[in-house]
C-alpha cells in the first residue's frame, strides 16, 4: 500500500497557524510550490478541484500549480533544467533496454531478472523526468523482464512493488501529457502507451493468479493511477469482493465498489479452483479512455475484472456497485405539449410532428388509413437522463445493464450469453439513448 506520500505531507491550517478553529487541509510538498506555483486542491480519483482538503480527508490531495517556464510536483524546476534531466533520463533507460535485449532474450536467469526489475524502478521513481521515448522504453524493457521472470516461474512477490511502481511512473506521466497536448500525434501515442499498460498489467495479475492457493488472503496494490486486487475463489455458490482501500478510506468508512458473481448451478464444481485479478483505473488517469461520443461522461473510475481456473466457465451473473465520483443527479424533463392531426374519411395520409425537448427533438408520426374520420392526439414524451453499464466488445458473451441506481452508485447486473451469436457492438463505455422516453444515460464505467 502506497500511503508513504499522504503520512509524509506537511500539515498545516487554512490560515497559517493552529487557532481559532480554521479548516486544517494538507499541503503540497513544498507548501509555497517553490515561489513559481500554487498550492490547490483536487479530488485524487477525478482531478476535480475543490476549495479544500481537510487534514484527514480522504479522496483528495494538494498539488502545485507551476507557473509558465517552470514544472515539477513542486514547480522547483525550470522547463530548460527538466529537458536536460528527461534527456539523461531517457539515455539511462536506452542504455537498459540495450542490456535487457542482450540478457533476457536467451538463457535467463533469476539475477539478471531481478537486476532488470530493480534497475527500471529506480530509473523512473520520478515520474516529472519521463518522457515518450523513455516510457516506451521501460515499457518494452517491463515486458522483456516479465517474459524472463514467467520463464523461469519466479514468485510474483519478488518484482510485483516494481513493476506496479514503474507502471504507475509511466501512467502518471502519460496522463499529464495528455491532458497538457491537443496534438493528434500525441494522443495517438499516449492511447498505444496505455495499451501497453494495460497489457502488462493484465499479464502480470494472472501470472499472480496462477501463484495464489485456496484460503490465501488477497494480494494488494494500491497505486496513483490504478490499484489490483488478485485473490483465490470459490465457486460453489457466489463470490463477493471489493476494490482495496487505503487506511484512511477505510478509517473514514469510505463505500468501495464492490462485485459479485454467481456461478450456475449446472456447472459449479465446489471442487474447482479458480482464482480472480481486479484492476481498477483512475477515471482521470490517460488508462481510462474517454468514451468517443463527445456528449458522454465517466461518472466512475473503471474497472477489469479477469477470472482463471476451472471455476471460470460456470459464472453465469455478475453484479458490480460502481460508487460514482462525485453525487450524480438525474433529471428527469416532463412535457405538456400535446401535437394533433385531423384525419378525413377516405384520405390515406401521414403527418410527422417534431417535439423539441431540453436534451433534444423528438419525432412523433401520426398516419390516418382513411377509414374513419377523427383527431390523432399524442403527448410529447418526457426525456431523462440515467446511468448505463457497457462493456468493451471483446466481453460480448455477457450481456450488461443498469438495474439500479443513486445519487452515488450505479449497479449493473451482466449475464452471461448462452448462445453464440451476439451482436452487441457496443464500443466501451459510454453515452447510450433509451428509446422509451428518449433518455441520455451517463456512464457508470465497468
Amino acid at each position: 500500500v502506497n500511503e508513504t506520500e499522504y503520512k509524509n505531507k506537511n500539515k498545516k491550517n487554512g490560515n497559517g497557524n493552529n487557532g481559532g478553529g480554521a479548516v486544517e487541509n494538507v499541503s503540497c510538498r513544498v507548501a509555497d510550490c517553490s515561489g513559481h506555483g500554487k498550492c490547490e486542491f483536487e479530488k485524487s480519483d477525478s482531478g476535480d478541484k475543490v476549495s479544500s482538503c481537510g487534514l484527514f480527508e480522504s479522496g483528495c490531495e494538494a498539488v502545485c500549480v507551476c507557473e509558465a517556464g517552470f514544472t515539477g510536483d513542486d514547480c522547483g524546476t525550470s522547463e530548460s533544467d527538466m529537458s536536460q534531466l528527461r534527456e539523461i533520463r531517457s539515455q539511462m533507460v536506452s542504455g537498459l533496454l540495450l542490456v535487457a535485449s542482450q540478457d533476457l532474450s536467451g538463457d535467463v536467469s533469476e539475477g539478471n531478472v531481478l537486476s532488470m526489475f530493480s534497475s527500471l524502478s529506480s530509473v523512473t521513481h520520478s515520474s516529472w523526468e519521463l518522457s515518450e521515448d523513455s516510457s516506451s522504453s521501460v515499457l518494452e524493457a517491463l515486458s522483456l523482464s516479465l517474459g524472463g521472470a514467467q520463464s523461469l516461474g519466479l514468485s510474483h512477490d519478488s518484482m510485483s512493488d516494481d513493476l506496479f511502481g514503474c507502471l504507475d511512473s509511466v501512467g502518471l506521466f502519460q496522463t499529464r501529457s495528455s491532458s497538457s497536448s491537443s496534438n493528434s500525434n500525441s494522443n495517438s501515442n499516449s492511447s498505444s502507451t496505455s495499451q501497453s499498460i494495460l497489457s502488462l498489467l493484465d499479464n502480470f495479475t494472472e501470472y499472480m493468479s496462477s501463484q495464489v492457493v485456496e484460503g490465501q488472503n488477497s494480494l494488494d496494490s494500491i497505486n496513483q493511477m490504478f490499484r489490483t486486487r488478485v485473490e483465490p475463489v470459490s465457486l460453489s455458490d457466489s463470490f463477493s469482493s471489493t476494490i482495496p482501500q487505503t487506511k484512511a478510506e477505510l478509517l473514514s468508512n469510505n463505500p468501495s465498489t464492490s462485485f459479485s458473481l454467481i456461478s450456475s448451478s449446472s456447472n459449479s464444481n465446489s471442487n474447482s479452483s479458480s482464482s480472480l485479478s481486479l484492476v481498477s483505473m483512475l477515471v482521470k488517469s490517460d488508462l481510462a479512455s474517454p468514451p468517443s461520443d463527445p456528449q458522454s461522461s465517466l461518472t466512475s473510475n473503471l474497472l477489469r475484472l479477469r477470472m482463471s481456473g476451472s471455476g471460470s466457465s460456470s459464472v453465469s451473473t455478475i453484479t458490480v456497485v460502481l460508487q460514482t465520483l462525485r453525487s450524480q443527479s438525474y433529471p428527469v424533463f416532463e412535457s405538456d405539449v400535446f401535437v394533433n392531426t385531423s384525419c378525413v374519411l377516405n384520405e390515406v395520409s401521414e403527418t410527422v410532428h417534431v417535439c423539441e425537448g431540453a436534451l433534444g427533438n423528438v419525432t412523433i408520426t401520426h398516419r390516418c388509413n382513411g377509414t374513419t374520420s377523427g383527431m390523432l392526439v399524442s403527448k410529447c414524451p418526457r426525456q431523462s437522463v440515467q446511468p448505463s453499464c457497457h462493456l468493451p466488445n471483446d466481453l460480448s458473451n455477457f450481456n450488461c445493464s443498469m438495474v439500479n441506481h443513486t445519487s452515488t452508485t450505479v449497479t449493473c447486473k451482466c449475464d452471461r450469453i448462452l448462445s453464440d451469436n451476439n451482436d452487441n457492438n457496443d464500443n466501451g463505455r459510454k453515452l447510450s439513448s433509451s428509446s422509451s422516453d428518449s433518455a441520455l444515460s451517463e456512464s457508470g464505467a465497468l
